[in-house]
């Protein structure tokens, strides 16, 4: 894949991606790849290009994902990013949900709502 534009991304993960960030970096592409426990604050700040920040629902699969904890590892993020995005394929968040009840909607509404508090919290 050729992202052009993009000069670098980070990626956070649930499972290893050992393999990828050397691919990428081969590629040319300035990237990172973090589990969901271990985000790397100093590269995030390190960063002075305008930021995209795209999140998956589908990286969500239970509500205890979107908590305070995830709020508190996320927040430098969202408050790096010129741009937000969320991608909500509906099949692959049935897919990976582990929470029968837990709804595509329902995830949207929390993280959305996040998103907001911690862009309410910049001003």
């Amino acid at each position: 894949y050729d992202f052009g534009y993009l000069k670098s991304y980070c990626i956070i993960h649930r499972e290893d991606a050992d393999g990828f960030e050397k691919y990428d970096n081969s590629l040319g592409y300035r990237c990172k790849y973090f589990d969901s426990k271990g985000i790397d604050w100093n590269w995030v700040k390190s960063i002075k290009e305008p930021t995209v920040l795209d999140f998956d629902l589908d990286f969500f699969v239970q509500r205890n994902d979107l908590d305070n904890t995830f709020l508190h590892r996320i927040q430098p993020l969202i408050h790096k990013a010129s741009v937000i995005t969320i991608a909500k394929e509906k099949e692959y968040f049935e897919r990976e949900k582990i929470e029968a009840d837990f709804t595509n909607d329902e995830a949207m509404e929390i993280l959305v709502s996040i998103i907001r508090d911690c862009r309410k919290c910049e001003k």
